[in-house]
């Protein structure tokens, strides 16, 4: 159905509502509609409209620690906001430290990990989980800001422990893993309901389960620190692809990548392959290279971004 759109002031447009949808809702003169607009439609309700809720069952007796942990993350940023899960045991086996687990006290934690996700009732057989969004936490570009800063004080503070405490840095990297990957899990959840394209959601998803994935890894380096040491020349490559990692994060939200930046992703990749590193320096090092492949959805990010704004009168976000 079409409508055509009258001008009825200086500035001000009108469009009619179908006459069968006015009978039908017993719509009048002075009645009021609420307005959604989005990016390339507008909706009009006679109530405030809900997001639809999604609901799952579950029966998790066949799973172990590794499958739950992925299942729940899936569910948390796919909006799921009822979650049952029933099971026939009540220990659940950890493949990792190879021994059987309280089903509880996993499911316990692992609500933890996640922001707005509570368990609200749990028999011996069944756990229900909520999945709530927090007013105050809906804005993307919010949750952006925290996600960039989260990510440079961690940093900064690794960088300054390899002079001084690693050991210390080291004993603590799972809290700063969870930190961050705890509100990129919600930047990703607030991202399935919000009104941006399926291109930019499809590009944001791919950005930051990449930066989740490079938490995974950071733990994964600190790890082989710890057991292989870091000699002065790791320290120093260490040091040049975080620093070039967060000026791309800086350039994201700038929403801008100059050719000088892109000439130091290479630079450092070159190094990264040509250096004659010793057995232990290149497990440190292989551990950090998925940080210069990350650059390239930095990249798409902005990219994108300029797409979807189309305005020409902005500068390309690569220029020579």
């Amino acid at each position: 159905m079409k409508r055509k759109v009258a001008q009825i002031g200086p500035s001000t447009l009108m469009i009619s509502l179908p006459t069968e949808w006015v009978k039908a809702h017993k719509l009048q003169k002075g009645d009021e509609l609420d307005v959604f607009p989005g990016r390339n439609e507008i909706t009009f309700s006679q109530g405030e409209r809900k997001a639809k809720t999604k609901e799952i069952t579950l029966d998790i007796t066949p799973f172990n620690k590794y499958l739950l942990s992925r299942y729940l993350e899936v569910l948390y940023f796919s909006n799921y906001s009822k979650i049952i899960l029933t099971h026939k045991k009540n220990t659940m086996y950890d493949q990792k430290h190879q021994e059987e687990i309280s089903v509880r006290a996993l499911l316990k934690k692992l609500s933890n990990r996640y922001i707005g996700m509570e368990i609200v009732s749990q028999t011996r057989n069944m756990t229900e989980i909520r999945c709530f969004l927090l007013d105050k936490e809906k804005d993307l570009r919010t949750i952006e800001k925290r996600i960039y800063f989260l990510f440079k004080g961690i940093m900064e503070e690794f960088l300054q422990s390899l002079d001084h405490n690693h050991k210390e840095f080291y004993q603590n990297i799972y809290e700063h893993h969870d930190t961050i990957t705890k509100f990129v899990t919600y930047y990703l959840r607030v991202l399935d309901q919000s009104e941006k394209t399926e291109e930019e959601k499809k590009q944001l998803y791919s950005l930051y389960l990449t930066i989740d994935k490079m938490m995974d890894k950071f733990r994964h380096l600190n790890q082989s620190i710890d057991q292989y040491g870091c000699t002065p020349t790791t320290k120093n490559m260490l040091k040049d692809i975080f620093e070039l990692v967060y000026e791309f994060f800086t350039a994201y939200h700038k929403g801008r990548i100059t050719a000088e930046l892109v000439a130091k992703r290479y630079a450092l990749m070159r190094k990264s392959i040509s250096s004659d590193y010793s057995p232990e320096e290149l497990r440190v090092v292989n551990e950090i290279r998925i940080f210069l492949d990350s650059i390239n959805d930095f990249t798409r990010a902005v990219i994108l971004e300029e797409l979807v704004n189309n305005d020409s009168q902005r500068i390309p976000p690569v220029f020579k």
